[in-house]
């Protein structure tokens, strides 16, 4: 919690009943900037970010699909934001599953 709250994401609360609380409405909290705040600037590969890291990574064709999944996982996470999840949530909820 002191790593969210420390970049802004939960204050903290005094009290009987404090705690945590978001510091933004969860509609304003992108989900890839929470993720690079939990896990770091990282990659699925080490290879994509850092071409020396393999002597083969020029040639490498899974290097290549690693990529285009980074993209998209990293397009995905900048598109969405903590209300959605709660709402996604809500409905899988509504229909019956089990989350």
């Amino acid at each position: 919690m002191a790593t969210l709250k420390t970049a802004g994401f939960v204050r903290s609360v005094r009290g009987s009943k404090g705690g945590y609380i978001l510091a933004k409405p969860p509609n304003q909290i992108k989900l890839d900037r929470l993720f690079n705040c939990l896990e770091g600037p990282g990659t699925i590969v080490e290879c994509i970010e850092n071409n020396s890291f393999c002597n083969r990574a020029a040639d490498c064709a899974p290097r290549l699909l690693w990529a285009q999944l980074q993209a998209a996982m990293m397009r995905v996470l900048k598109s969405t934001t903590l209300q959605d999840l709660v709402d996604k949530t809500v409905t899988y909820a509504k229909a019956g599953y089990q989350i």
